[in-house]
């Protein structure tokens, strides 16, 4: 049996497992591409750091029913990059507020 893309994705991403429920609506949205949203990992031991994926980004077909283009896939390639960025920051963010809601209590 082949795999679906997203869990490919996922898989390789580190997530072994993506819910029934979710592989469902993915199909039922049709989607065609999956951007993974990357950031920069801690360093290792080895002193090198691979990028660790914290979300993924699932995209169809146009209105018009077309296929992306190879420009416009390389465009939200590089949004995804700047997505996770956020997202990252938007998490140490709420980090940080928690550990000041816990100093101040």
């Amino acid at each position: 049996m082949p795999k679906r893309p997203l869990a490919h994705l996922l898989e390789r991403a580190g997530r072994s497992c993506i819910y029934r429920n979710q592989q469902r609506t993915a199909a039922l949205l049709d989607l065609n591409y999956y951007l993974p949203c990357r950031v920069a990992a801690s360093t290792g031991q080895d002193g090198t750091a691979a990028p660790r994926t914290i979300a993924v980004i699932g995209l169809g077909r146009t209105i018009g029913g077309d296929f992306l283009s190879s420009e416009d896939v390389e465009l939200l390639e590089s949004l995804a990059s700047y997505i996770g960025i956020a997202l990252q920051n938007a998490r140490l963010y709420a980090s940080l507020q928690d550990k000041i809601g816990d100093s101040s209590a």
